[in-house]
């Protein structure tokens, strides 16, 4: 099936040797309308990956925020075993007779300088422990939340806005 399509400014389907640029088939609509849906949805996914990435972010600094919340205050404990490897540390410690196993330096992760004979651990769940009792910054999530975070509440604040413009009077 062919479909004509007139040119802009005439009165009527193209014809004589120019007629082969206003025709379309089938085949070519259907790529066009593709090609829109296409770019239609890679908009979208950039978007929803945007979101994902800021609340998968804020999601997780809110969760470290929590889990390390008053480490200045934890109980500590000696340290029964430690291992420094290539890879990382490892120590052990004993609370109330059962021995847990941890790898965390600080709550952020590392730190150059730490004590190898004590650590520290969550009053309320022994088996999160670290050897340097600073409060957690979460610097790195919070600069991946903010620089994913603009563009979203742009987009958010861009939507809010299209919904609630007042009609022009004209």
């Amino acid at each position: 099936m062919r479909v004509i399509f007139p040119r802009q400014g005439s009165n009527g389907p193209i014809s004589g040797e120019n007629e082969q640029q206003g025709l379309f088939d089938e085949q070519t609509l259907l790529v066009r309308k593709w090609a829109i849906l296409m770019r239609e949805f890679s908009r979208r996914l950039v978007l929803i990956s945007l979101y994902a990435v800021f609340l998968i972010s804020i999601g997780f600094w809110l969760k470290y925020q929590w889990a390390y919340r008053n480490v200045e205050d934890w109980q500590a404990v000696p340290i029964e075993r430690f291992t420094d490897t290539e890879t990382g540390i490892d120590y052990g410690y004993q609370v109330g007779g059962s021995t847990y196993n941890s790898r965390r330096i600080s709550p952020d992760g590392g730190e150059l300088f730490f004590q190898r004979d004590v650590a520290y651990h969550h009053p309320g769940n022994p088996a999160l422990a670290v050897l340097v009792p600073l409060s957690y910054r979460g610097w790195g999530l919070l600069l991946v939340a903010v620089m994913f975070g603009i563009p979203v509440l742009v987009h958010f604040f861009s939507l809010f806005r299209r919904k609630t413009e007042p009609e022009s009077l004209s």
